[in-house]
């Protein structure tokens, strides 16, 4: 690549033209836009697009890194820095946009074109808008150097509409494409804010770990903070009125929704006002209020809180901590919202345009039909595979699932695979190396080993879960021995949900010990 600043003698001139005769091509394409910028070629735009063109569909990949990059150079060096000036007097900058641009639609030029165009948007900003629709496109390309160029463009160009995609490439296995995910939110600013904030609250461990320190490099005006911080407790109020509306009335996975919504809520007040104090102690107060704690312990966290809050900030929050019971803050909810909890239909009806999806995916089947049993096929679903909020229901009538959130529950149903097995049909086999763990939702199922009975399963019971842990061959053989209907899980992607979300691990580690403690002293007894 060849670089000449100021106005370059006649030794360097020459140096330059003897370059567009080199061996290799990716030389001289550089030494024909040198000359061209130095205005010892061509006659015009017309005259640089001929050599830039089939540069980019060189099939040489360092040819094709050059005309991208002199394109890069091009479009950020031009003096028209007003975007009326460039769309009206310089035609030629959106000319040579384009021609980035069409090297997107060439998979050898792509991650070249797109990190170039990314590039220029962190210069020229919404001057690159043009090529939003080509760039976002390839938001999911397989190629990580083009997902980060896409990332980063979002940002620069201001693509608020896209913040959450930023939000969630924050944990991107690739580090490229996480570090561009953070560069995107940086450059987008106070903006990142709305979508960062649910992520924090629901999202996968790796993120909500990734945006704590970039809430405190967003250049987020104080009065923003505190703006942000009054309708997350507006929200938390809203949950707290619809519990009230709903309780005793509702399907038992709403109302715990409900809470959980209310707990990740609370969460996100306390990283605010950390965020806006400067002060972690505010963040690890919050922690510990949403923790099992004696009453003592409460009082005495309730008062360093107090302690670090504005009188205003006390006023409003105190009350949602200071007694965890329903009553207390449900009346705390009337009197920061100054109304009492809307009737049950009209609470249903207002939640049907609730942004949570799994809130409104658990109202709707629980307004569709009447509750069901909690083990066992639901009434009426006969011959047909169980539709989501059953799988939740399934999932949740199992004591390894149990202690799980209705979010976490959601995450492990989405990597259910339901199946059915015809008498006599094994199901896993002793000695073979199979992970995946089962759960009985309808039928039985009988357990040998080496041709010996061991014991029957009915719906219900789940079989197979410590393959998933201890990664040994199968020790016994489990035979359908009527119609049976499984759920599925790969123990491959139990696991990998588990290093993201490390709350379901530990769920499932206290209920499986408190089974082998269970077993432990029947044994002894």
């Amino acid at each position: 690549r060849m670089e000449v600043s100021g106005s370059p003698g006649a030794e360097s001139v020459t140096a330059i033209r003897a370059a567009t005769r080199d061996a290799e091509p990716a030389v001289r394409v550089a030494a024909e836009t040198t000359l061209y910028r130095l205005g010892l070629r061509g006659s015009g735009p017309t005259d640089l697009r001929s050599v830039l063109a089939p540069a980019i569909d060189h099939e040489d990949a360092g040819v094709r890194d050059v005309a991208c990059r002199e394109l890069r150079d091009l479009l950020i060096e031009d003096p028209c820095g007003d975007p009326g000036q460039v769309g009206a007097g310089r035609p030629e900058w959106h000319a040579r946009l384009g021609l980035l641009v069409s090297a997107l639609f060439r998979p050898v030029a792509r991650a070249a074109a797109a990190s170039a165009i990314a590039d220029v948007a962190a210069r020229r900003r919404r001057l690159v808008s043009p090529a939003a629709a080509e760039m976002l496109a390839l938001a999911d390309d397989p190629d990580p150097r083009v997902r980060a160029a896409v990332l980063r463009f979002i940002g620069y160009t201001q693509w608020s509409e896209k913040a959450r995609l930023l939000a969630e490439r924050l944990a991107a296995h690739h580090p490229d494409e996480a570090a561009a995910a953070a560069e995107g939110v940086r450059a987008l600013g106070p903006a990142a804010l709305d979508a960062l904030l649910p992520e924090f609250s629901f999202g996968r461990r790796s993120v909500r770990d990734a945006i704590v320190p970039l809430l405190r490099e967003l250049d987020v005006h104080p009065e923003a903070f505190a703006a942000q911080l009054r309708r997350e407790l507006e929200g938390v109020a809203e949950r707290l009125l619809e519990f009230a509306a709903l309780r005793g009335r509702a399907e038992p996975l709403l109302v715990q929704r409900l809470e959980e919504r209310v707990q990740g809520g609370l969460h996100t007040v306390f990283l605010l006002l950390a965020a806006l104090h400067d002060d972690d102690r505010i963040a690890d107060l919050g922690d510990a209020l949403a923790r099992p704690q004696t009453p003592r312990d409460r009082a005495l966290r309730v008062e360093g809180l107090e302690a670090l809050l504005s009188p205003d900030e006390r006023q409003r929050l105190i009350p949602f901590v200071e007694d965890p019971r329903a009553e207390p803050r449900i009346a705390a909810a009337r009197a920061l919202l100054g109304r009492r909890p809307l009737s049950r239909e009209a609470t249903i009806e207002a939640m049907m345009e609730d942004p949570d999806p799994l809130t409104r995916l658990l109202l709707g089947a629980g307004e569709a039909h009447a509750p069901h049993a909690a083990a066992g096929r639901p009434e009426g679903s006969e011959g047909s595979m169980l539709s989501d909020v059953e799988v939740l229901l399934q999932l949740r009538s199992f004591k390894i699932f149990e202690q799980l959130t209705v979010r976490e529950l959601a995450d492990v149903a989405r990597l259910v695979r339901q199946e059915e097995f015809a008498p006599a049909a094994a199901i896993v086999r002793e000695g073979e190396f199979e992970s995946s763990m089962y759960a009985i939702t309808e039928g039985r199922v009988e357990v040998t080993k080496k041709g010996a009975p061991l014991a029957e399963l009915r719906a219900g019971e789940i079989f197979g879960e410590m393959a998933i842990f201890d990664g040994e061959a199968r020790s016994a053989t489990v035979t359908a021995i009527e119609p049976t209907r499984v759920l599925r899980i790969e123990g491959k992607d139990l696991m990998a949900l588990m290093e993201e979300l490390p709350g379901i691990a530990i769920a499932i580690c206290r209920t499986l010990s408190r089974l082998v403690r269970r077993l432990s002293a029947q044994s002894a007894g």
